[in-house]
C-alpha cells in the first residue's frame, strides 16, 4: 500500500451524498483505498476534475485549470495547448495527491484517452453507450454488438460500468495513430448493422428509444471517466471495468463506495493492439459496404 501523508481532511463529516449518507471523509478514504488500482489510469494524463464542495445536492462544476495553491509536491502540472492559449491541468501519481484533490471537493476524475507524451495518439479506444432516457433498455445488447465487431477485427475489449447510465466498451492500443476517424467509422458500421438498436443522435428527443453510440470520446480533446472514480449520483456509484461474463447481470451503477472494490483491473489486463491493421480493416469495410459517414454534433446539427 502507498504510504499516507498526514492529510488533514477539512469538514470530514460534511455529507456529500445525502441518500447514501456518504461524507467527505468517506470520499477521501475511498480514493486512498482505490489508489493502487486507479492511479495507473491517471498517470501522465491531464485530469479534469468534477467538484462538488457542498455535496451533490448542490451545484457542482468542472475544473480543468490547476489551482495555484495546489501543492506542487502532490499535484503535478500538465500544459495542454488549446485554440486560445494553454490549459494547465492537474495531474497525480500518488495516493496522497488523489486524496488531496478529493479533499478539495472532487467527486469525479475524467481523463483523455492519450497521455501527455502524445495527445493525438491514444493508447485506448472507447465506445460510449448511453441508453434511452429513463431506461437501461438495450444498453447491454449494444455492448455485445460492439464486442462482436471488435472480435471480428481481432481487437480484445472489456466493458466498463460508468457509474452513470451507460457502459463503455474499451480496448487498449499501442499509441501510434490518431483514432478519431476510425472510431467514427466503427460507429457507422455498427449503425448500419443495428439501426433499430443504435443511434448517433445526441438530442434525446431524436433517439426514439435507441442507444446512443458516442464515438466522439476518441477525439483529442475529449475525456472519459476514470476507472474507480466516484460519480456524482445517488448511492455514490463507482466506474468499474468488468468482464464480459459479468455484463448481463450488472447494472451501469452496480458498484458503489460501500462495495469491495479491490477487483482485478480487466482494462489494464487487455493486451494492447496495433492500431494500423485495425484502421485498414475498418476502412476496407466502409469502402466495400458503401457506408457514408454522418456527423451529428451534440446540438443535433448535421454536417
Amino acid at each position: 500500500m502507498t504510504a499516507r501523508r498526514a492529510l488533514e481532511v477539512s469538514n470530514p463529516d460534511r455529507v456529500l451524498f445525502p441518500e447514501a449518507a456518504v461524507t467527505k471523509g468517506d470520499v477521501v478514504e475511498h480514493y486512498y483505498r482505490v489508489a493502487p488500482r486507479m492511479l495507473p489510469h491517471l498517470l501522465d494524463r491531464p485530469i479534469t476534475l468534477v467538484r462538488y464542495p457542498r455535496g451533490i445536492a448542490s451545484k457542482g462544476f468542472f475544473q480543468k485549470n490547476v489551482a495555484k495553491h495546489y501543492p506542487e509536491d502532490l499535484i503535478g502540472r500538465i500544459e495542454m495547448p488549446r485554440k486560445k492559449g494553454v490549459t494547465v491541468h492537474p495531474s497525480v501519481c500518488t495516493a496522497d495527491g488523489l486524496a488531496y484533490l478529493a479533499n478539495q471537493g472532487t467527486i469525479e476524475f475524467h481523463v483523455p484517452l492519450a497521455t501527455k507524451h502524445d495527445r493525438w495518439r491514444p493508447d485506448r479506444l472507447v465506445m460510449d453507450l448511453d441508453p434511452p432516457e429513463g431506461s437501461g433498455t438495450g444498453v447491454h445488447e449494444a455492448a455485445w454488438a460492439c464486442k462482436e465487431l471488435f472480435d471480428e477485427l481481432g481487437i480484445e475489449t472489456t466493458p466498463m460500468t460508468t457509474g452513470s447510465r451507460g457502459f463503455h466498451v474499451c480496448a487498449r492500443l499501442l499509441p501510434r495513430e490518431s483514432m478519431s476517424a476510425t472510431a467514427h467509422k466503427l460507429a457507422a458500421i455498427l449503425l448500419r448493422r443495428h439501426p433499430d438498436l443504435l443511434t448517433n443522435e445526441f438530442l434525446k428527443e431524436n433517439r426514439k428509444g435507441r442507444v446512443l453510440i458516442d464515438w466522439m470520446r476518441n477525439g483529442g480533446l475529449a475525456t472519459v471517466v476514470a476507472p474507480w472514480s466516484l460519480r456524482a449520483r445517488p448511492g455514490a456509484p463507482v466506474a468499474m471495468p468488468i468482464t464480459w461474463d459479468e455484463l448481463n447481470g450488472t447494472a451501469s451503477d452496480a458498484f458503489t463506495i460501500n462495495d469491495e472494490l479491490d477487483r482485478p483491473d480487466h482494462l489494464l489486463g487487455l493486451a494492447p493492439s496495433e492500431p494500423a491493421p485495425l484502421i485498414e480493416a475498418v476502412d476496407r469495410i466502409v469502402e466495400e459496404q458503401g457506408i457514408e459517414l454522418e456527423y451529428i454534433d451534440r446540438f443535433g446539427r448535421r454536417r
